[in-house]
Formats: C-alpha cells, sequence, structure tokens
C-alpha cells in the first residue's frame, strides 16, 4: 500500500496551475481561437484530482476506508467502492482513477452535448467546479451521471416520446443514488429545477423562505450521514460539530466576502439578465442555474446551526452545476461588460487567496 504525505506547497503549485491554464483558456476563447482540448481537459483534472490532496479533503479519509474496506465496523461507503477495492487491491491511486477517470469523461461527453467549447468548460470548470468540488467529493460520479441525464433529458424535451426520455433520466439518477448516499437530494433538487418554469423572482424568494427551511435541514442533516445505532450518533455529531471554524475577525468577514462576491455576482446577472427564452441553451442554463441556486440555498440553511461541515459540502457542490451554468451564459455574453466585471471578482477572490498562504501564512 503506498504511503502518502500531505504536501502544501505541492498544492499550492497544483493550484496555481490549474488557473494559468483556465486564464489562458479564457483569452483564447475571447480571441476567437481554440484551446486546450477534451482529452486535454480529461486528463488534466483526473492528475490533479489524484495528486491535489488539501490536508481537509476526503482524498485522506479515503485512504482510511480503503484500507479497511470491509473489515471496518461500520461500512462507510457504498457497495460499489467497496466492489473496487475488491477489484483493485494494494493501489488507492488506480482506485481513485476508477472513480474520477469516469466522472471526467461523462462531464466532456455533458458538454460536448451542449456544444460547449473545451476552452469554456475547461475555463469556468477548473475556477470552480475543478478547485472546489470535483476532485473534492467521493459523490463526483454519481453527480456527473446526474448532470448527464439532465442534458439528456432537456435535449429531448420537445421529442413526442417524452416519457420514454423521463424513463431514462430516472434509469441514470438511479444509478447515481447507487453510488453515494447523499444523491437523493440532488436528485429531488434537480427535478425541482427541471420542471419549475425560469422566474427573476426566485432569489427574493429564497430570501423570504430560508427562515423556514433552516428547522428541516437538521432532519436532513441526521440522513445524509445516517443515525442508524448508537455508533452513528457519536461519530455523526462529531461529523456535524466538526470543522465549525468560521471566526467574526476581519479576516473572516473579508474572506467570506470576496469569496463568494463572484457567485453572488453571477446569480444577480443571470436572474436580471438570463438568456433569452429563444436561445437554443436556455433550457440548459435555467436548469443547472436553477439546481446550483437551490443546492446553495439549501447550503446556507445550515448555517448557525453547528453544521459548518454540511453547509460547505453543500456549498461545494453547489459550485458543480454552477460551473455548468456560467458556462451556457458566457458562452453567449463572453464580450459583455459582465463577464470583465466577472472575471475581476474572480481575480481579485484568487489574488486574496494568494495573500493569505503566502504573506499570512494561511492555508
Amino acid at each position: 500500500m503506498e504511503h502518502f504525505e500531505p504536501n502544501v506547497l505541492l498544492d499550492f503549485f497544483y493550484i496555481i496551475i490549474a488557473i494559468f491554464i483556465a486564464i489562458y483558456n479564457y483569452f483564447r476563447m475571447k480571441n476567437g481561437k481554440s484551446g486546450t482540448g477534451y482529452v486535454f481537459f480529461v486528463i488534466f483534472i483526473l492528475l490533479f484530482s489524484l495528486y491535489y490532496r488539501p490536508i481537509n479533503s476526503d482524498f485522506w479519509s479515503g485512504i482510511l476506508s480503503y484500507q479497511t474496506g470491509t473489515d471496518a465496523y461500520v461500512l462507510h461507503m457504498e457497495p460499489f467502492y467497496y466492489w473496487l477495492i475488491s477489484v483493485i487491491p494494494n493501489n488507492y491511486l488506480l482506485w481513485r482513477t476508477a472513480i474520477w477517470l469516469p466522472a471526467a469523461i461523462i462531464i466532456a461527453i455533458t458538454y460536448k452535448m451542449m456544444s460547449v467549447s473545451s476552452s469554456n468548460l475547461t475555463t469556468f470548470f477548473f475556477i470552480f467546479a475543478l478547485t472546489q468540488t470535483f476532485y473534492y467529493l467521493r459523490n463526483i460520479l454519481g453527480f456527473s451521471i446526474l448532470c448527464l441525464a439532465i442534458v439528456y433529458l432537456c435535449s429531448h424535451k420537445k421529442d413526442k416520446a417524452k416519457i420514454f426520455y423521463w424513463i431514462i433520466f430516472f434509469g441514470f439518477a438511479f444509478i447515481s443514488w447507487l453510488l453515494h448516499k447523499s444523491m437523493p437530494v440532488y436528485i429531488s433538487l434537480a427535478l425541482v429545477a427541471l420542471l419549475l418554469p425560469f422566474n427573476k423572482n426566485y432569489i427574493r424568494i429564497a430570501i423570504l423562505i430560508i427562515p423556514i427551511l433552516s428547522f428541516f435541514v437538521t432532519d436532513v442533516a441526521s440522513e445524509m450521514i445516517g443515525f442508524e445505532n448508537i455508533w452513528y450518533v457519536g461519530n455523526g455529531q462529531e461529523y456535524l460539530d466538526a470543522e465549525n471554524t468560521f471566526k467574526m475577525n476581519w479576516k473572516g468577514i473579508v474572506s467570506a466576502a470576496i469569496q463568494n462576491a463572484p457567485v453572488a455576482y453571477f446569480y444577480y446577472i443571470a436572474f436580471s439578465k438570463p438568456l433569452p427564452q429563444t436561445n437554443s441553451n436556455f433550457i440548459y442554463y435555467k436548469v443547472f442555474l436553477l439546481f446550483s441556486f437551490f443546492i446553495l440555498l439549501l447550503s446556507i440553511t445550515f448555517i448557525g446551526i453547528g453544521a459548518e461541515v454540511l453547509r460547505l459540502r453543500f456549498y461545494y457542490t453547489s459550485m458543480f452545476p454552477f460551473a455548468f451554468a456560467v458556462s451556457l451564459y458566457f458562452k453567449e455574453y463572453l464580450n459583455s461588460k459582465q463577464c470583465k466585471n466577472f472575471m475581476y471578482l474572480i481575480a481579485a477572490n484568487y489574488s486574496w487567496q494568494l495573500l493569505l498562504i503566502v504573506v499570512l501564512g494561511e492555508h
């Protein structure tokens, strides 16, 4: 079995490389030229997911689950992953490859189905999904399959045989469910995003219902970590209480404001100035925008109830469909003032993160 050690400098190097590749593709796209291709995208995000391993990521908890396998007192992962362990013993990175590589390929196929260029995909996926969620969460394979199902259904929404395509969608959704116990939450929100019409007032509505939703999120949290016996009660509560590290000091407030500024700004422009409904990509844009927004809304409801880990999990997961929505939006409005402002906010965010690491010594 391989031996792994955290390496902050190496992690920082991977982030810098990913950002430079995103910037390169952004300017190539702005100049009407092609950047890196889909194959490069698949290979890079796989390698990033294998070798970028911050201390607080699932990379390390995954090693423990991989080492203990079915000998553990409580089985933490779904049966599929333990079956993979039996097929790929004594090689953790190969095991991760068997999970993250299919997810990467599915993402590339999904973007290709929406006719999004590889430069666009690489720019916005790297900035949001890759560095925040793709490498991080084991449910990424199930989530990728769910996104593929959404695009497949939307691409056939005007066809006569609608029932057939809904059956295919639910078939994919069921497969994604088998791949992670959290997927029923995301499948439910995806269905809401599919069925609800676009409405500019969703942000206002969300502000009103957040206090109501906050009463129910504790039950959601309990279901997600599985309070099934005494062992889970103790360890589940420990999980919920972990990483409640946000501090109301100037760095915490400034970091939160800078980090969330690009996301908040995009939702503002995406709802106030949406793609025209006559646009061929509107249906994909509408679904992924609402899907990401509803997941983000769910994450906000965890604030202040002692479940910071789950808040962050939902927030990071929201970045996955968020990257889809951003790609589709700026496919049409790439040279707009809104896109320029958006990229300035992203640059400010990464500059601040760099300042924290290099000058203030935080990571």
